[in-house]
């Protein structure tokens, strides 16, 4: 979507001394948004440093959350989560935590559990959140399907 035509603000969001805002607003290039800092001073390029396919992947996750209406981009020390007024989608590096190969998580956050071969589990932390976890090996999987869960995770997050 082209810049001004509906796409909403996306701000960075949580820091103390605004350090890494110029790198977090260039992770987020086309986006209309105000950019209040990140973490740490963390950009997503620091947190995915060294795995351009993570990169790659949390890139195409931000370009589909980018037309979804306004929406805070949080970068810590160990996910990238994406806001409203509770957090609906979080991206990150399982190789932090595991022996793993899979450069990219995209966990989303839905109100309801779906059933779907695509997500590698399915927590249940809270009673209204199902946490819906799919392993993203490369950007392409973020299709139309991840869109829509995507877009209902926001609607719920309001």
């Amino acid at each position: 979507m082209p810049r001004g035509a509906g796409a909403a603000p996306v701000r960075m969001l949580g820091t103390h001394d605004g350090a890494g805002s110029r790198a977090a607003a260039d992770s987020l290039r086309g986006y209309d948004r105000r950019v209040v800092g990140s973490e740490g001073g963390q950009a997503p390029e620091d947190f995915f440093a060294g795995h351009p396919v993570g990169l790659g992947c949390y890139r195409a996750v931000a370009e589909a959350v980018r037309g979804l209406g306004e929406v805070g981009v949080r970068v810590t020390k160990s996910q990238i989560a994406f806001r409203r007024r509770t957090g609906f989608a979080f991206v990150w590096r399982p190789g932090q935590y595991v022996r793993s190969e899979v450069p990219a998580v995209l966990s989303i956050a839905l109100p309801y559990e779906v059933a779907s071969g695509r997500f590698k589990e399915v927590a249940h932390p809270a009673p209204h959140v199902w946490m819906h976890h799919i392993e993203l090996r490369e950007a392409g999987e973020v299709d139309d399907e991840v869109r829509g869960w995507l877009r209902e995770a926001y609607d719920a997050a309001g």
